[in-house]
């Protein structure tokens, strides 16, 4: 398709004041639009350039199929969205390609699970490992749940983990959706944001899923590890836990990484540190694994 042809399936004028949207998004709207959608799922390995195409179709809840290398099972994304920054991130960029201080994790809890990468590749990693993961928005939920299905030591509760049992509402203040979904705590049924959710603690976890103990705990709660690690019961549960990797935002919630290295600078050392994440182990731990690259 020639680009004047491709500009009036489009509906713009090949000529005219009116401006012309580049090229590459052009192409990206046409092919999703005129069926060639089925060309980019097709890919076996997911690469920078069909990412890019992907992230510039049209915002949809329906997800597509990709494939990761290191894995036999398909990947869900939906294009539009975060999701292809998480994949490049989590999947391609490594960013839980750390070493753990145990030969082989027994338990992970992945709390604010997202859509399920970081569990898929932890699972892929340690495959004798149970996961846990940890999820508050219901969009995200969905397109987990696809995520871990192959993965039968992998499983799911939609929940926001917080210092109580509180009734919680998601908020999206970037207005990103995907990776910046938020919870504050909810005062009566109306107020900004989107759906409720019911705020669970690490304590009601342990319990609810018969957990003597949690390998890794990974956190990546957009601003609500300011709660978590100021719960009245931390030490019940934190004691535990052997390996925290989490993600700090104090620019969502000032006081966060206070509240956090507050509650565990006694008993955990950093053993990692990337651009986002902090992987910190007891300081009693011997005998780190060896990190495997699987991008």
């Amino acid at each position: 398709m020639t680009v004047p042809a491709l500009a009036e399936e489009l509906g713009e004028p090949v000529t005219g004041a009116k401006p012309r949207r580049p090229l590459l998004l052009r192409t990206a709207r046409a092919a999703w639009r005129f069926g060639e959608r089925r060309l980019l799922p097709s890919v076996e390995v997911f690469s920078p350039v069909r990412g890019s195409l992907l992230s510039l179709l049209p915002r949809r809840k329906a997800p597509v199929a990709v494939r990761w290398g290191a894995s036999p099972h398909t990947v869900w994304v939906r294009p539009g969205t975060t999701d292809l920054l998480t994949f490049r991130q989590i999947l391609l960029g490594g960013e839980y390609d750390f070493a753990v201080p145990m030969p082989e994790p027994e338990v992970i809890v992945d709390v604010g699970a997202n859509i399920g990468l970081s569990a898929v590749w932890f699972a892929t990693r340690f495959p004798s490992a149970r996961i846990l993961c940890i999820e508050p928005d219901p969009d995200n939920f969905a397109v987990l749940e696809l995520n871990i299905a192959p993965y039968p030591r992998v499983s799911a509760e939609r929940a926001a983990l917080w210092s109580s049992r509180s009734t919680l509402r998601l908020v999206d203040p970037l207005n990103e959706g995907g990776w910046s979904m938020q919870t504050r705590e909810a005062y009566g049924t109306r107020g900004p944001g989107r759906e409720l959710v019911q705020g669970i603690t690490m304590r009601d976890l342990f319990d609810r899923f018969g957990l003597e103990r949690v390998s890794l705990l990974k956190v990546d709660i957009e601003g609500a590890e300011q709660k978590v690690f100021s719960d009245p019961d931390l030490h019940c549960w934190l004691d535990r836990v052997q390996a925290i990797a989490i993600e700090l935002h104090d620019r969502f919630r000032p006081g966060c990484a206070e509240t956090f290295f507050s509650a565990v600078h006694e008993d955990f050392a950093v053993r990692y540190l990337s651009d986002n994440t902090l992987l910190l182990s007891r300081r009693d731990s011997v005998g780190l694994s060896t990190a495997q690259t699987t991008s």
